[in-house]
């Protein structure tokens, strides 16, 4: 779903960094369409499952997209690919010291991932309501022979937010096509889950076969420690196809991967791939055959590889980012799962926990019908603070207003008067100051605007030079203009 090109910033269903996909046509090709995590649940149980729901989204066309990755020849596309860089010693230092860098971007930036069958297409999709639970105790998989068990000595080590609270749930959902990898967190393991099938022939693209299996490839081990960090101490399975190489052990490739992939797709941090030997030797002589790696195992998640070294990992620098999850809570508020939101807060999981869209509250606001409220009230009978704000600094008042009619006006309303009643402040502002009053005027919503000034919402409060009034005139919006001008 793209931004409105409003003022404000992105609201819960506005696109952002956690999205989800579904499936559209792309002539005879089928490719998976992305919307926002928790908007895409929300979507889903208004068709009333994945089929229905796959269904219903199979007619809008991307007619720019043509395939370079798929379950057919594509094999000259591959070779008109730009080359990628070995990126030279003397240019600007790079975030990574003195690592030798090869920029894959020209690859994995530009190929895309299409199917001719919809059936894997739908399963593509189907990641997209999935909060991990069906994947707890499932091994790794055994269609490979070559799966093991390696201690992590000495751990790997990240911080976690919400003051060393990681809850259960979800950390990495597919957002395209192109991401190769779900993975999720419960009961102190990390669950990393493939979406394809690793190519079977890495380097001959006469047949490349995505299957767009829902396959687990790894379990890690963890630990929390006093300190607020997380250690991971175990990794059963294998995380890339590559074959083992006799100067350095299983155990440090898999624990570089496991790092790459935790930094990458679950911190959200730039760090380079790295690169087997016998992938590096062969991407000095051709860096395509580097990129075309790259892309096969984590498809657009990677921007740039290094050379796969024993001091790999020491040469890189301490992760910035904290690790956070989309817990159990958040899914079932989105959800108006009820009694899954009172068991995860009953054995205690904080009410006030926050993901990148904010708490449990904030997803609420696409609860659907009588659930709202329930859920709304059974969050504060927990402490759960109404006016609680995500790190845009939105309040869920700010965030139930929306640019997409996804709520009936007057159900919506209703909702907008239980929070009040429950404490909620109509004039929050977010981080740029931008109060819900504005949001309502600037998308020409007269009865929310109505509404909001009958409750109190102070009509002169400026945000970044801009009051409702001006927000409404520079949209047009009479009626909301009327009503602003009394």
């Amino acid at each position: 779903m793209k931004s409105t090109g409003s003022l404000f910033s992105r609201s819960l269903v506005c696109g952002g960094v956690n999205t989800a996909s579904y499936v559209t046509a792309t002539g005879s090709h089928f490719r998976c369409r992305k919307v926002s995590f928790h908007f895409l649940l929300w979507r889903l149980l208004q068709a009333k499952g994945t089929a229905a729901f796959c269904k219903a989204y199979c007619s809008s066309k991307e007619p720019n997209e043509t395939a370079s990755s798929e379950d057919s020849s594509q094999s000259g596309n591959i070779d008109k690919l730009p080359e990628p860089k070995w990126l030279p010693k003397d240019m600007q230092p790079h975030p990574w010291g003195d690592l030798e860098i090869l920029d894959v971007r020209p690859v994995t930036q530009v190929l895309i991932s299409c199917t001719k069958d919809p059936t894997c297409a739908t399963n593509a999709a189907s990641w997209q309501a999935d909060d991990g639970t069906s994947f707890i105790g499932v091994p790794p998989s055994t269609k490979f022979s070559y799966q093991t068990v390696h201690p992590i000595d000495p751990p790997l080590r990240y911080a976690v937010d919400n003051n060393g609270y990681l809850a259960d749930g979800v950390l990495v959902i597919p957002c395209e096509m192109e991401n190769k990898w779900a993975v999720f967190y419960y009961n102190s393991k990390f669950i990393f889950i493939r979406r394809y099938s690793f190519f079977q022939q890495i380097f001959h693209f006469s047949h490349i076969k995505s299957s767009w299996l829902r396959e687990v490839m790894a379990v890690v081990d963890s630990q929390i420690t006093s300190d607020g960090n997380i250690e991971l101490t175990k990794i059963q399975g294998r995380l890339t196809d590559a074959q083992e190489d006799s100067n350095l052990s299983p155990a440090v490739c898999q624990k570089s991967y496991l790092d790459f992939m935790m930094r990458t797709l679950v911190l959200k941090e730039e760090s380079p791939a790295p690169l087997p030997p016998h992938i590096t030797e062969m991407a000095r002589a051709v860096p395509r055959t580097g990129g075309m790696w790259c892309w096969t195992q984590w498809g657009r998640d990677v921007h740039y590889a290094t050379p796969l070294t024993e001091s790999l990992l020491s040469r890189l620098p301490t992760p910035t980012h904290k690790l956070w999850s989309f817990s159990r809570l958040h899914v079932s508020a989105v959800r108006g799962n009820i009694e899954t939101a009172r068991e995860e807060l009953a054995r205690g999981v904080p009410p006030g926990i926050l993901a990148d869209d904010g708490t449990p509250l904030h997803w609420a606001t696409l609860a659907p019908g009588d659930t709202f409220k329930q859920m709304v009230d059974l969050l504060l009978s927990y402490k759960a603070d109404i006016n609680a704000k995500n790190w845009l600094g939105d309040t869920m008042v700010g965030m139930m207003v929306k640019p997409e009619d996804q709520i009936e006006l007057e159900e919506l309303l209703a909702r907008f008067e239980h929070v009040r009643s429950r404490g909620a402040e109509v004039n929050a502002k977010q981080g740029r100051g931008f109060t819900a009053l504005h949001r309502a005027a600037e998308m020409g919503k007269v009865k929310l605007v109505d509404w909001l000034l009958k409750a109190g919402a102070q009509p002169d409060v400026e945000a970044m030079g801009y009051t409702p009034l001006d927000l409404a005139k520079m949209r047009g919006h009479d009626a909301v203009i009327a009503l602003l001008s009394k």
